[in-house]
């Protein structure tokens, strides 16, 4: 039983109980709700700032990752964050995370898959296949 009275028994068979989000707008929820609010600004491109991604919990061990991987880490890590209260007492394999993107890492896979038609697909880079594929996030 944790302070909010949540165990594994008493949860129902899906509830969500964090959420995390890292875009161009801002990174906490009730920030990118205010920003889309908003009037819209025009922009040619919309990046998410270095700002948001210099998370000191995840950048030693991501310090190798892109863009991409980080602010899906980070996303992740908030919505862990979130639900770590509400999770205590719960049996790990009934937490799940999800992770989704509109996106992904094109510049990555489209490098790798330059590589193999440059070079053959023995000679391809391997740091840039596991960028190759959609999951990238959730890997």
């Amino acid at each position: 039983m944790t302070s909010r009275g949540v165990n594994s028994k008493s949860l129902p068979p899906v509830a969500v109980l964090g959420m995390g989000a890292v875009t161009p707008i801002g990174r906490e929820l009730p920030t990118i709700a205010k920003r889309l609010s908003e009037p819209i600004e025009p922009a040619p491109l919309l990046r998410v700032s270095d700002d948001l991604l210099a998370d000191p919990t995840v950048s030693r061990g991501l310090r190798r990752a892109d863009r991409f991987v980080r602010m899906a880490a980070i996303a992740a890590l908030d919505a862990w964050t979130q639900a770590q209260i509400a999770c205590a007492g719960v049996a790990i394999d009934r937490v799940g995370l999800i992770v989704t993107s509109g996106l992904g890492p094109h510049g990555r896979g489209f490098k790798f898959l330059d590589g193999i038609l440059d070079c053959g697909d023995s000679s391809a880079l391997p740091t840039y296949f596991p960028h190759s594929v959609h999951g990238v996030a959730a890997s």
